[in-house]
């Protein structure tokens, strides 16, 4: 059971979580939360969950071995508007993550065109030309009105809608993050230029730079206690992450529980030989 729910959550990480769903697979005392967090009493998960997010070597697991030629060579990851996850190389070319009758968890996508940025739910090739995957094809979109100056300005690396479009995020080629229609700052870093980001639909949860992984944390955690008080949030160099850097080929997804106690996020991540971990920090 718990081979088939990591190849769903792990190998397809869009795929949608149900609420209901008790997501907690144990093998060897590997434990792997999502939206429910089901308590086991072991004590080195009572350990893990008071040592905080500076120490998490203790907290990563293997949870799985990817079979992918291409991981040394991944630019960034591609979801669109399904549930299949897509990389796209440093040279251009586009592969599909799954599980393939030749042993294999990577597919080249068989196509001459070479993508450059993503925009929304779509790849925009080195012509400027407009794509979206519809039934496993690459098919050939006219732009879209609301993405029309995403699409034209060549400086966009990646663009990413928000709900009702409210929370619009895109990050240009100065390294910069920004939001809105008036090219407003959302977030920069001295010294570091952001490369890529993860985003959920509402925030950005995960920021990775030339030199660094940044996750949105909570900076006081007393919000979560009182009525009277806010929650401010920060990006926080991620240790994990950033530890292995020069190793880590792509995230997969990163998933914040903030409603029940005690708060924690879990990421997702493949290295560049294949091996998929997962961690839990609070």
């Amino acid at each position: 059971m718990w081979q088939k729910l990591v190849k769903k959550y792990v190998l397809q990480p869009k795929t949608e979580i149900k609420i209901d769903d008790i997501i907690v697979i144990v093998k060897k005392g590997v434990i792997i939360m999502s939206r429910k967090i089901v308590m086991l009493g072991l004590c080195g998960v009572i350990m893990l969950s008071l040592c905080g997010c500076k120490n998490l070597n203790e907290e990563k697991k293997e949870i799985d071995k990817l079979n992918c030629s291409i991981l040394n060579n991944v630019k960034t990851k591609f979801e669109g508007k399904g549930t299949t996850t897509y990389l796209i190389t440093n040279d251009g070319d586009l592969y599909k993550i799954g599980n393939f009758s030749d042993d294999t968890n990577c597919k080249k996508i068989d196509s001459n065109l070479k993508f450059e940025r993503i925009v929304d739910n779509y790849l925009i090739d080195n012509q400027n030309n407009l794509y979206e995957i519809d039934n496993k094809d690459i098919v050939k979109k006219q732009n879209a009105s609301y993405i029309d100056k995403y699409v034209n300005d060549n400086s966009i690396v990646k663009f990413s809608a928000g709900i009702l479009n409210v929370n619009d995020f895109y990050l240009k080629n100065d390294g910069i993050i920004y939001y809105g229609q008036t090219n407003n700052i959302f977030k920069s870093f001295t010294n570091e230029k952001i490369l890529d980001f993860l985003h959920d639909g509402t925030h950005i949860v995960l920021i990775k730079t030339d030199k660094a992984y940044y996750i949105r944390k909570v900076k006081d955690t007393k919000c979560y206690k009182y009525d009277d008080i806010k929650c401010k949030y920060e990006y926080e160099k991620d240790e994990e992450l950033t530890k292995k850097y020069k190793q880590i080929s792509y995230i997969g997804r990163c998933l914040f529980e903030e409603v029940e106690k005690p708060k924690y996020y879990g990421c997702e991540y493949v290295l560049k030989d294949g091996t998929a971990f997962l961690y839990k920090g609070v």
